[in-house]
């Protein structure tokens, strides 16, 4: 990696270096020398732009948040096609997510806007697609979509070492719980007004 040069290209290089090492380690166990070794800067320099590790964790959180709805949107995702791909390309973001939701306190891990709060406003948009609106309450599809994305990652190594199930198995399977899940809500009836 090249040495970046300027406030914020450093900035943007410590946190882009900190997101596999907290998916891999977890927040706790990365030091702040092993992630400017990644970044390939000093290590007074994240105390420098980032002070404590708590400020350093919720800045990679909103860039993380940041990062995955701009891909989302990049792509054009649904809901679908992101449950069917097995969320390829976006592994490594999940993980670190999960492992700072994991390893620090609400205060750190949640910036504004949340990833919740983006969820559910991609969650919005979805609805009207999955002819759903009139059926269910947006903060159940979070809940839901939040719990079996996150879980799913949790669950997948477990899975695969202990099942022997293919990363194309796993992936099946996630789409089968999905489109389960849809054609179940489909079937909720209007709630009464």
């Amino acid at each position: 990696m090249e040495k970046p040069y300027g406030r914020e290209a450093v900035k943007e290089a410590i946190i882009k270096a900190a997101v596999p090492l907290f998916a891999e380690m977890g927040v706790d166990r990365v030091s702040f020398r092993e992630i400017a070794a990644a970044a390939n800067v000093n290590h007074a320099l994240i105390t420098r732009h980032f002070g404590t590790k708590d400020e350093l964790v919720r800045q990679v959180s909103a860039w993380l948040t940041e990062s995955i709805f701009q891909e989302i949107r990049k792509r054009g995702e649904t809901i679908q096609t992101l449950w069917n791909s097995g969320f390829t390309g976006y592994s490594t973001l999940i993980r670190a997510m999960i492992r700072i939701m994991l390893d620090s306190s609400p205060n750190v891990s949640n910036p504004q806007p949340s990833f919740l709060e983006n969820v559910f406003g991609w969650v919005e948009a979805e609805q009207a697609r999955l002819n759903l609106k009139a059926y269910i309450d947006p903060n159940v599809l979070v809940f839901l979509i939040a719990s079996l994305m996150f879980g799913s990652e949790l669950i997948e190594p477990y899975m695969q070492r202990t099942l022997g199930i293919s990363n194309k198995k796993f992936r099946e399977l996630k789409s089968k719980a999905f489109q389960t899940l849809v054609d179940e809500l489909k079937e909720v009836p209007k709630p009464a007004t």
